[in-house]
């Protein structure tokens, strides 16, 4: 049955465009998929955090964060019944498909193509939404990261775009998440840069930006604004506060240290079956809530209480209040999702470093009134120190309390905060940050080696040779002539039983043809007594230099190409097309010279010759 004219030219259209996607200043392209990503991941989070909240708002009086109004009994039992769920559910999947959250992305991003399996997907979206309807003290931010980045992955895959755009594109969904559920855009962008990109590029920037605007908008427009509230137009009121705000770094980093550190151990059970880890982990979660039931939830209900509970109480409460909330959250939160709770690491950061800096504000208001020091104004040091610590991310820190606060002179001591949180974690604990850390004591560290990076921001259809012929082995003299005509640059040499074994360079077979007409001048004889002796050529057995051949499919990048030529042993590939019906054909040439010339210098390159 003859295709459709119009069908027929829309998918050479969309080839072209997809091939266009393997280039890595596809910039426009790019962008065009990073609207649509940015919109899709959009109305993915207004849905994941609808599940969360209608339920939320019938199960709790006056607004879906209070779970501290629940009489006693009834928050036991919503995390009893919470923690039930997730054994049943959990019980019944692959350990493989268990694996979520940012970990797993990053993992995937950067030692698998960033081929994201969309089991753990559904797996991620509805373990989260269990966890944060049943109270369990764990953050909506890591698993939105990981639906972002997992939407827009299986995009990339069903579209079978080349996997150096399904990267960029990876970064897109999860700024757009990111963006999304924090109504931070500018955070967002910072987020998947320097934590899954790893890497800063124009090509890669700008469609980043555009998706995680696009993300903010949908969620603006579906859903109410941040839940945080506004902390105002507070900054550091004398230099003589320094040496509190260097205690909230250090703080925070003392803090963050440990909470790596329990994470880190609580993952060292990950041999057990996972209904006995979330068991454990839920009998955590009870003993937490029922001595302090403000770490049930996201806790933003209680960053809040940092910001405007001042001079309602005596500074001595508060100050012990504050901390046995951060610690608590501290002690329960990363080791009930070291366990294996499906829930994010961000949030409850947030929450621990609010109450550490509301402590430390109260505590610098107690001893030096003189100084007018604002509570509020500390709140958003420890959020910036404890994420700066936990996740040794600065910049992402430090733009994420500044949108969250809409609050520029914070700036200056938010940066001695991040610098001190940073520098002493690493040094007194030694950790990297958390995400690193967990995939270090895996074995599943990502690849990030310069030369990967390069290799990986470019297709393989950016440097495959288009001119060439597909030939038999066995052949004539008129054949070989002719197709020689057309001015190939390389001979692609098919078997008896369609595979492609080999590869030459037509200069060998040109030269061949020339001995051959010169040895007939030579001996007075016609052409037709030269096609007559010559009637069937070997091209394995006319003098030059034949090169093994093995395929990769169009998708692939540069650097997946470099992984073939060296597992098969080979030094030249041919690129297989896109549909599934037409594996067979070949869209060009790419060798292990083209690869090395695009990512050696040329100043090494004639060092060593």
């Amino acid at each position: 049955m003859q295709k459709h004219p119009i069908k027929i030219a829309a998918k050479r259209r969309f080839n072209r465009f997809r091939r266009s996607l393997a280039h890595i200043d596809a910039l426009p392209q790019l962008s065009f998929l990073a609207a649509i990503i940015g919109v899709i991941i959009g109305l993915i989070i207004v849905v994941f955090r609808l599940l969360i909240e209608v339920p939320l708002s019938f199960l709790l009086p006056e607004h879906n964060e209070n779970f501290e109004a629940l009489a006693f009994e009834h928050r036991l039992f919503l995390i009893a019944i919470g923690s039930a769920i997730l054994i049943l559910f959990f019980s019944r999947l692959s350990k493989s498909s268990t694996e979520i959250s940012l970990s797993h992305v990053v993992e995937r991003m950067h030692n698998h193509q960033g081929k994201l399996p969309f089991k753990n997907w559904l797996v991620q979206f509805f373990g989260g939404v269990i966890c944060m309807v049943t109270g369990q003290s764990v953050g909506r931010e890591g698993p939105v990261a990981h639906l972002g980045a997992g939407a827009a992955s299986q995009l990339g895959q069903r579209l079978k775009l080349p996997n150096n755009s399904i990267h960029t594109l990876i970064g897109c969904g999860v700024a757009a998440a990111i963006s999304a559920s924090f109504n931070t855009p500018m955070a967002g962008v910072i987020f998947a840069m320097e934590i899954l990109l790893l890497q800063y590029t124009t090509a890669g920037f700008l469609p980043i930006i555009l998706s995680s605007v696009i993300g903010a908008l949908v969620a603006k427009a579906l859903l109410e604004d941040s839940a945080f509230v506004f902390i105002g137009d507070t900054s550091i009121a004398s230099l003589k506060e320094l040496p509190f705000v260097a205690l909230v770094g250090l703080g925070a980093a003392l803090f963050g240290g440990c909470y790596v550190k329990l994470n880190l151990y609580a993952l060292k059970f990950n041999h057990l079956p996972i209904g006995i880890r979330i068991g454990l982990a839920g009998v955590l979660m009870l003993i937490g809530a029922a001595l302090v039931p403000e770490i049930m939830g996201l806790g933003y209900d209680t960053i809040n209480m940092t910001l405007t509970l001042q001079g309602e109480a005596a500074v001595g409460t508060l100050i012990i209040s504050f901390l046995v909330i951060a610690v608590t959250k501290l002690i329960v939160t990363p080791i009930i999702i070291g366990l294996g709770v499906p829930g994010g690491l961000i949030g409850p950061q947030l929450v621990i470093g609010a109450c550490l800096g509301g402590a430390i504000g109260h505590a610098a208001n107690a001893l030096m009134p003189e100084l007018g020091a604002t509570p509020g104004f500390y709140v958003a040091l420890g959020m910036a120190g404890m994420m700066a610590s936990v996740l040794n991310a600065p910049l992402t820190a430090l733009v994420t309390v500044l949108e969250l606060t809409y609050n520029p002179n914070i700036i200056f001591s938010t940066m001695l905060v991040i610098v001190v949180a940073s520098v002493t974690t690493r040094q007194l604990f030694g950790v990297k940050g958390i995400v690193s850390e967990q995939l270090l004591q895996s074995g599943r560290e990502p690849d990030v080696r310069p030369v990967k990076q390069a290799l990986s921001q470019a297709g393989v259809a950016t440097l495959m040779n288009t001119n060439f012929v597909t030939l038999k082995q066995l052949i004539s003299y008129d054949q070989l002539e002719t197709a020689l005509k057309l001015s190939p640059e390389w001979v692609v040499i098919e078997d008896d039983y369609g595979n492609y074994p080999h590869l030459r360079h037509t200069t060998g077979l040109r030269n061949y043809l020339t001995l051959l007409n010169k040895s007939a001048q030579n001996d007075d004889t016609n052409r037709a007594s030269l096609v007559n002796t010559f009637h069937t050529i070997n091209l394995l057995q006319v003098p030059g230099t034949i090169h093994c051949l093995s395929a990769i499919p169009e998708p692939s990048s540069l650097y997946d190409a470099l992984q073939v030529i060296k597992d098969s042993q080979t030094d030249a590939l041919y690129v297989s097309a896109y549909n599934q019906q037409e594996k067979d054909i070949i869209c060009g040439i790419i060798t292990l010279e083209a690869i090395e010339r695009y990512y050696i210098p040329s100043e090494f390159i004639h060092a060593s010759s």
